[in-house]
């Protein structure tokens, strides 16, 4: 991090908890293989 100052290390890692935590939505991964699945059409079952 060469020409990096102290006072420009917080603000980065602000930016990147940001973006970690606008990317983490609960659910939507599952949402997401559950629509690949389903895709596949899968046989049912009574």
């Amino acid at each position: 991090m060469a020409g990096r100052t102290n006072a420009q290390i917080p603000e980065a890692l602000a930016t990147l908890a940001g973006i970690v935590a606008r990317d983490h939505q609960p659910g939507r991964e599952d949402k997401a293989r559950m629509e690949r699945f389903m895709r596949h059409k899968p046989p049912t079952f009574t």
